[in-house]
């Protein structure tokens, strides 16, 4: 894991090395084993280094090999690296080093493009072929790994992170008005080919695109696609429970590669616990988890029973900002560049703090939700396509009464939202109740003329609707966001983050899956259920309430009234992105404990992410908070 960053002049010209220079400094977070330049001719590309795996001084980036004329700045983990040098080298390849950065270099000299193809990691990078004069970016396929790129006349610019962008060329502090106006109407994040800053995109996930340095121009094509039939072909359905067990044990197997030690986070949620009873498979496993004493936020018993069946290293802590919120929020703003729709990663963040020092890998469960219907926001979509089949089918009666039975279990399941916690049905109707009470708030007119600017993907052929949605979150709305998310908290901390839920044969395989396998009896995911159910405690598999990540934020924004009320009504509502009157209600009604405080947690970033790099020119240092982060660093060992 590191950060990458780069200038490239497709006229030919000379970048000034010192502008990279200093967008290295800026992510210095994401690699404080070291940095490096490399300047030929129209490219300078520039590397800050977090060594995982061969720790010498040859591993070092940008990495050059003169024998092939190829030279790459790259972000990431490649896992089959040990399987792909064994084949290169089976081939007459040679290898000068212990890394998978060099293996990803040979693999293209071997490969070309489809080598890309051949990875099972994450990666994102820029590859000079000095002989072909080609500039090549590449980005994994589900985008795990960001690359944001931005045009300036002849100049071509990438990195890791925005800021970098914006330290090298000032100008493209601008609001994309389209995205902005979509995240404060929808919530929705990472809305590729878009940004929060106008002129600044994405590289798309799964992509390949290459430069031709002789004319400046480009071509793209894609390295991974969802086909069904493949999938079908390729993965063993018969027995479901089996397979998932077994590509996911192959995952967890991969990511835990390294030369520097390896930790896992745990909520006490049946993805995390899953990926900790997996490690536990090839020896003692270290657990990060936060925990609040909040009614029905407390997971704790949930990771305990983990740990405990498993005598993992535990560090165990439970967050509270207090009055230094805001001041939190602005620092994690920093190294996310934009605003941030989810509490959850605050208390993300601080699972990362804890884990500073003691590892610098850290598994995580996210995906399991969007490939194996795990959120209750899945519930009326898949009831739905259950009776749309029923209807089908009018004599068969085994799936009339499935559908009876999984209805009957998933609308009384326990759940949780932004409103609190309770059964399916009670949040449901809490939230109708209150949108009748009150008017959603309404974006100003320059701002809503924007919202159907906004596109989106085609829809997955052949699929039906809740297949859709799950793929559609996959690839456009929850993932790329929670990846945002879960990049930008870890690095903050200089540790890489791995996501095994996310190995691109786990995901074919869920999501060829019948739908119908993913819910039994009421309960969701039941097929992970089926596959974990020797490994971990009962309590964990068959818990019927999903929480992931809760965060006690109505509780915190109280805690810190004077400071978020300064920045929502003296800032926020004074912008003119929301009418004023309609920001002081949300505030009197949180106040009154009737409000949505993830509105106002909405709010409250976007002013900070407005006050932070629209307003003023971004600074290469994160701003300081208190005593917090060392409070998470230092916290209690668990037994």
């Amino acid at each position: 894991m590191c950060g990458i960053a780069g200038i490239v002049n497709l006229a030919g010209g000379a970048p000034e090395p010192t502008r990279v220079a200093r967008m290295n400094t800026v992510q210095a977070h994401r690699g404080p084993d070291g940095e490096g330049l490399y300047a030929e001719g129209p490219v300078v590309f520039g590397h800050r280094r977090l060594a995982i795996v061969d720790l010498s001084e040859r591993g070092a980036q940008p990495m050059t090999l003169e024998d092939v004329g190829l030279t790459v700045t790259y972000n990431g983990e490649v896992y089959n690296h040990v399987e792909l040098r064994a084949e290169l080298e089976a081939s007459g390849v040679s290898f000068r080093t212990d890394s998978d950065t060099e293996v990803v270099l040979r693999a293209y000299a071997a490969w070309g493009v489809d080598a890309f193809s051949r990875f099972n990691g994450m990666w994102a990078l820029a590859i000079h072929d000095a002989r072909a004069q080609q500039l090549v970016l590449a980005r994994d396929r589900f985008g795990i790994k960001p690359l944001y790129l931005a045009r300036r006349g002849d100049e071509l610019l990438f990195a890791s992170e925005i800021k970098a962008l914006l330290v090298a060329e000032p100008d493209l502090r601008a609001i994309d008005e389209v995205t902005l106006a979509s995240f404060l109407a929808y919530g929705v994040q990472d809305d590729a080919p878009r940004t929060f800053f106008v002129g600044v995109e994405p590289l798309r996930s799964g992509t390949v695109r290459t430069y031709d340095l002789r004319s400046g121009t480009h071509s793209s094509r894609g390295i991974w696609s969802y086909a069904l039939e493949e999938a079908r072909e390729r993965y063993d359905f018969e027995r479901p429970a089996e397979t998932l067990r077994e590509l996911l044990a192959d995952a967890v197997r991969l990511r835990l590669r390294s030369d520097v030690p390896v930790g896992t986070c745990l909520s006490g949620g049946l993805d995390s616990s899953s990926v900790v009873a997996l490690a536990a498979r090839h020896g003692p496993v270290r657990t990060f988890t936060a925990t609040y004493p909040d009614r029905g936020l407390d997971e704790g018993p949930y990771a305990q029973a983990v740990v405990e069946r498993y005598g993992c290293e535990a560090r165990r802590i439970a967050p509270r900002p207090g009055p230094q919120l805001v001041s939190l929020l602005d620092r994690i703003g920093w190294f996310h560049d934009e605003p941030c729709l989810r509490p959850g990663m605050i208390t993300q963040y601080f699972v990362m703090a804890s884990a500073q020092g003691q590892v610098s890998v850290l598994l995580d469960g996210q995906g399991g939700d969007e490939l194996l219907l795990g959120y209750a926001s899945y519930a009326v979509p898949y009831l739905r396509t259950l009776a749309q089949e029923a209807l089908q089918h009018p004599l068969d009666w085994d799936l009339k009464l499935k559908f009876w039975r999984d209805g009957r279990g998933l609308l009384g399941q326990p759940s949780a939202s932004n409103l609190g916690s309770g059964s399916f049905w009670r949040l449901a109707l809490e939230g109708v109740i209150r949108r009748l009470r009150r008017s959603a708030p309404q974006l100003a007119p320059s701002l809503q003329r924007h919202l159907a600017a906004r596109g989106a993907q085609a829809p997955l052929a052949g699929a039906n609707r809740i297949d859709a949605a799950l793929y559609r979150d996959l690839t456009e709305l929850s993932i790329p966001a929670l990846l945002h998310h879960e990049d930008r908290t870890s690095m903050a901390f200089s540790i890489e983050a791995r996501v095994p839920f996310l190995d691109h044969r786990v995901v074919e395989f869920a999501l060829a899956l019948d739908y119908r396998e993913k819910v039994q009896g009421g309960l969701m995911k039941s097929v992970l259920r089926d596959a974990m159910r020797e490994l971990l405690p009962a309590s964990v598999v068959n818990r019927p309430d999903k929480l992931g990540y809760p965060t006690p934020v109505g509780r915190w924004l109280l805690e810190d009234a004077a400071n978020v009320k300064e920045a929502l009504l003296d800032g926020f509502a004074g912008r003119g992105l929301i009418a004023r009157d309609q920001v002081e209600a949300a505030w009197a009604a949180h106040e009154r404990g009737q409000g949505d405080p993830w509105l106002l947690y909405r709010w409250l970033s976007t002013e900070l992410w407005l006050a932070r790099f629209i307003d003023r020119p971004p600074v290469l240092h994160p701003p300081v908070v208190g005593d917090l982060l060392e409070a998470g660093r230092s916290a209690s060992l668990e037994p």
